[in-house]
């Protein structure tokens, strides 16, 4: 809870300045209230597939007849708003009071975000940094990702949401500064902690990483990451033979290729597909886009919001009242062997998967095989993974066989994936504390195919490690032997992360490691190693950063298979940083954005202590509001051995609405020799069509030029990507990608080619056939088949033993299909629902609908669901909620149901050319009245359609119904069935036009046609 209320109050930090920027603020005449419902949840809620985007309309259904139909809206006028120095056309309309109203859609459209409605909440899905902000438009309240801000002044109420808000209010939503020019036009200007950033710094699991020169950056929406310090600090592999680097992770032993030139990706020889925004790439210091990292070392990469940390993290392997029963510890003890779910993968080029989640008395088991080949190329005896983890209910855990050191057991001696055991248990203060030992992985056999690597260990290593509970700071010990025996170390150390609050002057944060360590084989008997690091600011301009390590000899280590486990290097090294950052706070003259930088680094190696110094400058900014994005960096390199080296490269960037401009210019001079490159890349803006089954079809075409100084390459090439969507039914879809790329060079003349087809049967809903074809039209073909599922025995157990006084609460969320309260075999269970427990506590369902609440004092409970987190069509059977008893040392089991309530939407339109589909110019038919009659002799209801010709009936039971519309006198029927597998129906109703000549009601746009 600590870690989540440090997140929810930087998240509340980093939101505020969107806020006071305006000029006015919400006010803050209630507490913030705080909720543990995510954004992807809060999204959720506004992107149901039923509410079609071109409706985005709330029904009201109209219990008496005779209401009139909506009076027409306020007058709109479009004006010229300038956003982010372009000029775009927006609809506004002014009120009774004088206010002028601005359309909230035309605003997101041109900070490339997005809008939506939901009853009476707007929601805008902020592009920059991925916040959900919502007005609540009943009582002004805004939200931040759920976290109440405060409310809008002055806001007048509504009853339904819509995009028409005030000047304040785009502002707070959209994180924009706004104002008006000289010619009294309005000016929306993003905050400059939402702008693309430079110079920013990098953190690997957790600890910061030295990135002198190669700092990460954005441009555009395009983050870069340097590769190679990612690949250190995570054990990797790296190789790079011409335009192709290769990364072998260490965790999986697989090899990702990606041709930077194309972008082209390969795993383990296999084409695979190509890697997105590759033009961006700044090829010749290996500073990629974040997704080609990710691709190549198996991350997740995040830019930290509101701050200039860039977060890199290894991917995770990873009756009315129910009573309780028997004591946890005797129900446990009755236990045997239960398995619960068995995930399973299986194909032809692997690897072979499989994992078994399984209970047994006090533990909770997983235990996961994973082959190196494929079914048709087995890797020996030996598996790529083999393990199995236990948890027990008295609250410690534990693996045996394969282990990723997961709380830095090992980091002392640089050691990550062992094959042997390992044992972690919280302590009361929220602490970890983690023991670790086995052997090594010191590299890995290809197998005789050359499709798959296989594991190789060596040597003896164990440690211990106490971290605490926010994981900002470590202590423990680590051992290593080598396989022969000469080698060997102990070392101690720990890691202090200073999380310091920002501010816009002092400390902003601060770093430091230390090792000591004994060795037996090695050159010092006794060797430290140690790192600090530290940001400081002395203004909101002007920023100071320092970083200083210092290596002994004995640690300057790496694995070998041919020398032990380890072989030595050359001697200890020292090494220091300095750098300097400014950025200016307005224009100055046509440079907008300007920022610049100075950093200087020395560093020492060997016995003979040959140092080598290096100092650079750069310059950035982008000329005038439009103009490009250009950064200009010098540096100067020098070493003891007289080697000097001068780099200076310039850099550009320019969008535009139909295209991306980016060209590269790197000149070097060094004793030996003068080298320049010129690179420029034209990535043109994806041409999209999408049809009403989602299928879809994508092309954008792209230009590239070389120039080395003595030869030039020109480049050309198209890529296109069609989507089946659900033109083949719902279980069958095939995704297709094809690229072209030609070179006018004349002794590379001809055109490249690349296609890659994926087509994904879903055989049942937990079991999927996947296959893959690769063609590169130059005689390299392959095609894959791989089918994947997973298999449920028994519900998993998710709880430990409680505390004293406490007792535990499971249950399961699930569709009461027949509404008598009592859950079958056949009625599933709803995932991502909150169940709320007395006041204030509560969860969201996990798979089929399990929940478990840990630690609940005994007594007697309410149970509530959140309404707003129910999928759409369904409802609370509230009379079939029970209260729980909690019993301390027990279990109480309980099942909540929800029924399904279905939806009828459509249209009314004037079928023109009497294909029963709406064209666009065909009318949409307002105001007419229409009747729902269930063939079962139950309810009629009745509502009328509104603007562009939409109807719709909420909470519909499964019944036959008769839909009836009134047009001038005559009656259209149409015959719906809603039921358990299609509750959310359709229904565009076409209308003849010779039946409205017929008739004698009122022209269209008249009002009410018809009476009910």
């Amino acid at each position: 809870m600590v870690k989540f209320g440090r997140l929810l109050a930087a998240c509340v930090a980093g939101l505020a300045w969107s806020v006071q920027a305006t000029g006015q603020t919400i006010a803050p005449d209630q507490p913030i209230e705080v909720s543990t419902v995510t954004a992807q949840e809060l999204m959720t809620q506004f992107t149901s597939s039923d509410n079609a985007a071109v409706e985005n309309q709330e029904t009201t259904q109209v219990e008496n007849p005779s209401v009139e139909a909506p009076e027409t809206a306020l007058a709109v006028e479009f004006v010229d708003v300038l956003i982010e120095g372009q000029t775009h056309s927006v609809r506004t309309r002014l009120q009774t009071d004088g206010t002028r109203e601005y359309d909230l859609s035309d605003i997101a459209q041109a900070l490339r975000s997005r809008v939506d409605t939901r009853t009476t909440v707007l929601g805008y899905f902020r592009f920059q940094d991925g916040v959900v902000m919502t007005l609540d438009m009943a009582d002004g309240k805004v939200r931040a990702d759920k976290v109440v801000l405060g409310k809008l002044p002055g806001f007048q109420s509504r009853s339904m949401a819509d995009h028409w808000v005030d000047i304040n209010a785009v502002a707070v939503l959209t994180g924009t500064h706004a104002s008006e020019d000289a010619d009294g036009r309005t000016v929306l200007s993003l905050d400059d902690r939402l702008r693309p950033q430079f110079g920013l710094d990098l953190w690997v699991s957790g600890a910061p990483v030295d990135v002198f020169g190669v700092e990460p950056r954005t441009i555009g929406p395009v983050l870069l990451v340097p590769l190679e310090p990612v690949a250190d600090a995570l054990g990797h592999e790296l190789d790079r033979v011409g335009n192709e680097v290769t990364v072998t992770r260490s965790q999986d032993q697989a090899r990702i290729t990606l041709d930077l030139s194309t972008g082209l990706v390969t795993v383990n020889g296999l084409v695979r597909g190509t890697a997105p925004d590759i033009q961006f790439a700044e090829t010749d210091e290996l500073i990629l886009p974040s997704s080609a990292v990710e691709t190549l070392t198996g991350t997740h990469i995040k830019l930290k919001p509101g701050s200039s940390r860039v977060e890199v993290r290894l991917d995770d392997r990873l009756s009315s009242t129910a009573l309780p029963g028997e004591r946890i510890d005797t129900e446990v003890s009755k236990t045997g062997f239960t398995p619960e779910t068995l995930a399973w993968e299986v194909s032809d080029r692997g690897p072979l998967r499989a994992e078994l989640g399984a209970h047994w008395g006090n533990f909770n088991t997983v235990t996961r095989v994973e082959t190196a080949g494929g079914i048709g190329s087995f890797a020996g005896s030996q598996p790529a993974w083999m393990s199995i983890d236990v948890k027990s209910l008295d609250g410690w855990a534990g693996t045996a066989g394969d282990y990723n050191a997961a709380y830095r057991e090992l980091s002392g001696i640089d050691q990550n994936r062992i094959r042997g055991v390992s044992w972690r248990k919280q302590r009361d203060d929220g602490s970890v504390l983690a023991i670790a030992a086995g052997t090594a992985q010191t590299g890995s056999t290809v197998t005789n195919d050359n499709t798959a690597s296989v594991p190789e260990f060596g040597g003896v290593v164990g440690g211990i490690r106490l971290t605490s509970k926010n994981q900002d700071q470590d202590i423990g010990v680590a051992f290593d032997v080598s396989e022969s025996g000469d080698q060997g170390r102990v070392v101690l150390g720990g890691q202090k992360d200073f999380q310091i609050e920002d501010k816009d002057k002092g400390l902003r944060s601060a770093y430091v490691a230390a090792d000591i360590g004994a060795f037996d084989g090695y050159e010092n008997s006794v060797d430290v190693r140690a790192r600090a690091a530290l940001a400081y600011a002395l203004n909101p301009q002007v920023g100071l950063r320092a970083n200083a390590s210092y290596d002994g000899a004995s640690f300057q280590t790496s694995p070998s298979s041919n020398e032990g486990v380890f072989d030595q290097r050359v001697g200890a090294k020292t090494a220091v940083s300095v750098a300097a950052d400014w950025r200016a706070d307005a224009p100055i003259g046509a440079i907008h954005y300007l920022s610049a930088g100075v950093n200087g680094s020395w560093t020492q190696t060997g016995p003979d202590k040959d140092s080598s110094t290096t100092i650079a400058a750069n310059v950035s900014g982008q000329l005038g509001e439009r103009g490009p994005r250009v950064n200009v960096s010098l540096s100067n390199q020098s070493s003891d051995g007289g080697e000097d080296k001068q780099t200076l490269r310039v850099r550009a960037f320019q969008k535009l609405d139909w295209a991306s401009i980016t060209a590269n210019y790197t000149q070097t001079n060094s004793n030996s020799e003068e080298t320049q490159q010129l690179t420029a890349n034209v990535q043109t803006k994806p041409y999209r069509k999408t049809w009403q089954n989602q299928a879809g079809v994508s092309i954008a075409p792209a230009l590239g030029l070389n120039w080395n100084g003595d030869d030039t390459r020109i480049q050309a090439g198209v890529s296109a990507i069609v989507e089946s969507g659900r033109a083949f039914g719902e279980r069958f879809s095939v995704l297709a990608r094809y690229s072209a790329l030609t070179d006018f060079a004349s002794e590379r003349d001809g055109v490249r080619h690349f296609a890659n087809v994926q087509a994904r049967y879903r055989i049942t809903d937990r079991i999927e056939l996947t296959t893959i074809y690769s063609d590169d039209f130059n005689g390299n073909s392959d095609v894959s088949i791989g089918l994947r599922g997973v298999m449920s025995f028994n519900p998993p157990r998710r709880h430990s033993k409680p505390n004293d006084g406490a007792g535990v609460l499971t249950g399961r969320v699930f569709l009461d299909k027949n509404r008598d309260g009592i859950r079958q075999d056949d009625e599933p269970g709803i995932p991502g629902i909150r169940v709320m427990i007395g006041r204030g506590l509560g969860l969201n369902t996990a798979y089929e609908g399990a929940f478990t609440i840990q630690n609940l004092k005994a007594g007697l409970y309410p149970i509530n669901v959140d309404k707003r987190s129910l999928p759409l069509g369904y409802l609370v059977a509230e009379e079939s909620i029970p209260r729980v008893t909690i019993g301390e040392g027990r279990r109480t089991d309980v099942n909540v149901p929800l029924i399904l309530s279905g939806q009828i939407r459509g249209s009314l339109f004037v079928d023109d050319n009497a294909d029963g589909a709406i064209t666009p110019g065909e009318k949409r038919m307002e105001g007419v009245w229409i009747r729902l009659i269930p063939k079962s002799g139950g309810e009629v209801r009745v509502t009328h359609s509104a603007s562009f010709g939409q109807f719709g009936f909420e909470n519909v039971i499964p019944d036959d119904y008769v839909l009836e519309a009134n047009i001038a006198g005559q009656v259209i029927k149409r015959d719906i069935t809603v039921n358990d597998e299609v509750p959310f129906i359709k229904e565009q109703v076409p209308i003849p036009p010779d039946l409205l000549l017929k008739g004698s009601g009122p022209d269209l746009d008249a009002g009410v046609i018809g009476e009910p």
